[in-house]
């Protein structure tokens, strides 16, 4: 794992602390991360502060990025800040080097767009050294290994919604929920999502393919609360996505965005990664590319 730090602000990342505005903490980080990390308690900081961390200027600033780590955090109302050493013997890495491998390295497309601190999934120590960047000791080589699922664990938040029921059936492990407009131009899309899913030995579907209560509300809150993974396909701007969407990250799911237009992905959620498609083809062939490696991840992770 390992830390990546943005900032607009071309006079950062010369030694003096960094003041960076909460809100824009653990951005573009997996849902399962960022809850791991969110309550900055003591065990959370000293983790934070033994991954490897790469503090990177955002694309149109001409600066390199910096090898380094963080040393220390602290809580100032709604900001944080951030103290840090930079690893000397390290050289620069080129902002090209970082775009060049920006997969291998989990930034998402607009990432470097954006003030944040991301936390990644991702082991830096091969990409340093395929480059020939030296600069990590043995003990932040150690946790750029870290598995995840050594990580502390947040304590759950217990829910008591008023307008639902809380189904009695048990979460089922394999089922991906896809939340969408009820209109027919969203079929070849959701025919695409279930036969990726089918591959990965997945279920998938809407609340239109279920029935079980008489409100309709309540079918797709029970298909939320069993999903393992809820896919949200934000095109239109759909008010009701928009909801299904809120009610999976109050429970707790982990929610793929999608949509055809950036445009139409609702501002709170730009900072997570998504996918955006072409509703053809080809299109459909790259979307669900993208999806089968996010499905698997999360089966493993999330």
């Amino acid at each position: 794992m390992y830390s990546l730090l943005v900032s607009a602000n071309d006079e950062a990342w010369q030694g003096r602390p960094y003041v960076l505005s909460r809100g824009r903490v653990f951005e573009y980080t997996e849902d399962a991360i960022a809850a791991r990390f969110k309550d900055f308690t003591e065990e959370q900081i000293q983790h934070l502060c033994s991954l490897p961390a790469v503090f990177a200027y955002e694309n149109g600033i001409d600066q390199d990025a910096r090898l380094g780590r963080v040393r220390a955090v602290r809580i100032l109302h709604g900001d944080i800040r951030i103290e840090y050493e930079l690893a000397d013997e390290a050289p620069p890495i080129p902002f090209a080097l970082l775009s060049q491998e920006a997969n291998e390295l989990d930034i998402g497309d607009w990432e470097m767009n954006r003030t944040h601190w991301a936390v990644k999934d991702v082991n830096l120590a091969p990409f340093l050294d395929r480059h020939g960047i030296v600069g990590l000791n043995a003990q932040e080589i150690e946790a750029a290994n870290e598995p995840f699922e050594r990580l502390p664990v947040a304590e759950p938040i217990p829910i008591s919604p008023a307008v639902f029921r809380i189904p009695q059936t048990p979460i089922d492990p394999n089922l991906v929920a896809v939340m969408m407009p009820f209109t027919p131009e969203f079929d070849a899309m959701l025919a695409q999502v279930t036969a990726a899913c089918q591959e990965l030995g997945l279920t998938c579907l809407t609340a239109g393919q279920v029935w079980e209560n008489e409100e309709i509300i309540q079918d797709i809150f029970s298909l939320i609360y069993r999903a393992r993974i809820v896919l949200c396909d934000f095109t239109g701007q759909n008010a009701n996505v928009f909801y299904e969407a809120g009610i999976a990250h109050t429970l707790g799911k982990p929610v793929i965005p999608i949509a055809r237009n950036v445009a139409d992905l609702p501002f709170d959620l730009r900072h997570h990664r998504a996918a955006v498609y072409e509703n053809t083809a080809d299109g459909l062939t790259r979307l669900v590319a993208q999806l089968r490696p996010r499905f698997q991840w999360l089966m493993e992770h999330g």
